[in-house]
């Protein structure tokens, strides 16, 4: 998950007791929720019209981590547009985030529907994503050989 990050956001969290050590426990907890929730089988899946019952409690769960990921999404997000207007992006360091701001205009216009920050948050989240379930299925093949 630590190579991901780097590539995907320049982060690199490691457990401990300081502050930023405290947001890396988080952003794991976070993450391990959002695989749980991913797979989660819901009665409104089966049963069209009783989503708002809610009667295991995951939509609840759902939109709490969806806040959850959008903070950390938008940290990270706004930490590059910063580093951008202060000019301290070299050429070798860009990560995925700048590469997607470069592709977009800086005045965070509309494209499609979506706010351009809103795009370069839910690719950057779908390729961490994307990674992490790749893993799960490497780990789950070599426990079924």
């Amino acid at each position: 998950m630590n190579l991901m990050l780097r590539v995907i956001a320049g982060k690199r969290y490691s457990v401990g007791d300081s502050e930023r050590d405290k947001e890396a426990r988080q952003f794991a907890r976070t993450m391990e929720e959002f695989m749980y929730l991913t797979g989660v089988s819901e009665c409104s899946d089966v049963i069209p019209g009783i989503e708002w019952l809610d009667l295991q409690g995951n939509v609840k769960a759902m939109k709490k981590n969806a806040k959850e990921m959008d903070y950390f999404m938008s940290v990270w997000l706004e930490e590059h547009v910063q580093s951008r207007r202060e000019g301290k992006v070299k050429k070798d360091e860009r990560d995925f985030m700048h590469v997607l701001l470069s592709c977009f205009p800086e005045d965070g216009d509309w494209l499609f529907g979506h706010m351009s920050q809103d795009i370069i948050k839910g690719t950057a989240l779908d390729q961490f994503r994307d990674e992490v379930v790749e893993k799960e299925l490497q780990k789950s093949r070599r426990q079924i050989n």
